[in-house]
């Protein structure tokens, strides 16, 4: 089962403790907008230190990987099914991209790729408009899930090297050709991630259950 975020601060005095070292500082905190970053912290040091007393002779708590030990204690049961629920987010791919700022050009530039005619290099020194036209339009090793949500969910439906008819995003349009895709494996790495990843949608939760006691 996995650990209920209040019934997790309401064990042994945590909110207690919580309340004796935040509330002196709340408004300045609150201020500052650093509340919610500084909730978080101190769950984070909360779990360290709860893990660190289970063991002896650690002297550094993030060379040990407590946080991941602490996690797999939590939600190790679940990685095959945390593994299946976010594989399509950490697969990795790369592709080539161009961003141009017209419908006409974009379709033009779309066939003249298609036919091999040109190469996504070449248009985009002469065509790409924003931040990407100084860039290298291949890019390279790329989770899925860090991509930006359009381009995300374009990719997501397309096979290496298929080429994307323009996509329109805002006032720009997109193509885009997918060239390598390696699936994840359930690596150690990988398994570790999902730990720390689980871990900090669990943290945000206590952080924010502490922050409203706080401040109601």
């Amino acid at each position: 089962m996995d650990i209920d975020p209040l019934e997790w601060l309401d064990q042994e005095s945590r909110y207690e403790r919580l309340e004796e070292e935040v509330k002196p500082a709340l408004n300045l905190l609150q201020y500052s907008e650093c509340l919610d970053k500084v909730l978080r912290l101190w769950v984070r040091r909360e779990v360290l230190k709860e893990r660190q007393a289970t063991l002896q002779n650690v002297n550094s708590p993030e060379d040990k990987g407590l946080l991941v030990q602490w996690s797999r204690d939590q939600w190790g049961h679940r990685l095959n099914e945390l593994f299946l629920q976010k594989k399509q987010e950490l697969d990795v791919v790369s592709f080539n991209y161009l961003r141009v700022g017209n419908q006409a050009v974009a379709l033009e530039l779309y066939h003249r790729l298609k036919e091999g005619e040109s190469t996504f290099s070449e248009l985009s020194r002469m065509y790409a408009v924003g931040p990407d036209s100084q860039k290298d339009p291949l890019k390279k090793n790329q989770r899925v899930g860090n991509l930006p949500e359009g381009i995300r969910q374009l990719i997501k439906r397309m096979n290496v090297g298929q080429l994307s008819k323009p996509m329109q995003i805002k006032t720009d349009f997109l193509l885009v050709r997918v060239e390598e895709f390696a699936p994840v494996q359930f690596s150690e790495s990988i398994q570790e991630k999902l730990l720390i990843d689980q871990f900090a949608s669990w943290a945000a939760q206590v952080a924010q259950i502490s922050h409203d006691r706080l401040t109601s």
